[in-house]
């Protein structure tokens, strides 16, 4: 199977679409039960890891869409890693390769780009509170994600070229300013729901053999983050809801129908 080279620091749908990478609701899903686990996979262990079975090539991502907020056309490289991640998580889901259609694929585009239509009211906001970045905030994010996703790094400036990367990697400062700005203003994790939370988890799965079950006090980090994740992910869809309504987002598929978001 060959995984499509996903942009895997660069964020609309990603970062900051709350729905799809909100915080796992199972507690089983959010904290390791063994004391030796340390947590997910590295990236590339999960790139060579098979994925829902789906052990056929993809295929190629269809287009073109175009995307435009506010009159405004949306930057290609925003536009393209949105869909390059959805449609591998739909061909992912595919038993065989010729479900893998643009037909299937588009077949619902309200829900497949409402995710991306808020993600753009979301950054438009943010673009506003923040216009200018400093510059050393931005090199030193790069070169964090440079030397951390090396080759990734190098096959979008390839592509799409340093300027655009660069831009969009401002554009995902800006998210996470405003994701974060959201989440201060909504009521902090307490220690109620951090001990209801290990309970839980503690209940599902039970004591190890050999190691027993983690305290809450080593557990209690990782529990904590991972309450405020959620909080803020619940924080962000609400703005979001609240604001697209503001805003004018039009989608433009392949086989030319447009898709509208927003009152404009």
């Amino acid at each position: 199977m060959r995984a499509l080279p996903l942009p895997v620091l660069l964020f609309l749908a990603a970062a900051c679409g709350a729905g799809d990478e909100a915080a796992p609701s199972s507690p089983a899903a959010a904290v390791p039960a063994d004391p030796g686990e340390t947590g997910p996979a590295p990236p590339e262990a999960a790139e060579q890891a098979p994925a829902s079975g789906a052990l056929w090539e993809l295929p190629p991502v269809p287009g073109p869409v175009e995307v435009e907020a506010d009159g405004v056309q949306v930057p290609r490289i925003h536009v393209e890693s949105f869909l390059e991640k959805e449609w591998q998580r739909f061909c992912f889901s595919r038993e065989q390769p010729e479900e893998a259609t643009a037909e299937a694929f588009f077949a619902d585009p309200q829900a497949l780009f409402r995710p991306f239509a808020r993600d753009l009211a979301l950054l438009s906001e943010a673009t506003a509170r923040w216009p200018e970045l400093d510059p050393a905030v931005v090199q030193a994010r790069r070169e964090e994600l440079e030397r951390a996703f090396l080759t990734t790094w190098k096959a979008l400036v390839d592509r799409w070229g340093e300027d655009e990367v660069l831009r969009h990697l401002e554009a995902r400062i800006r998210i996470e300013r405003m994701m974060d700005l959201l989440a201060e203003e909504g009521p902090p994790v307490t220690e109620e729901e951090i001990r209801a939370f290990y309970e839980d988890y503690r209940a599902e799965k039970g004591e190890h053999p050999e190691f027993g079950f983690p305290s809450l006090e080593q557990l209690r980090p990782r529990i904590e983050g991972l309450l405020r994740a959620r909080r803020r992910d619940e924080a962000v869809q609400a703005w979001q809801e609240e604001h697209l309504a503001k805003h004018d987002i039009r989608v433009r598929l392949p086989d030319g129908r447009e898709v509208r978001f927003g009152g404009g």
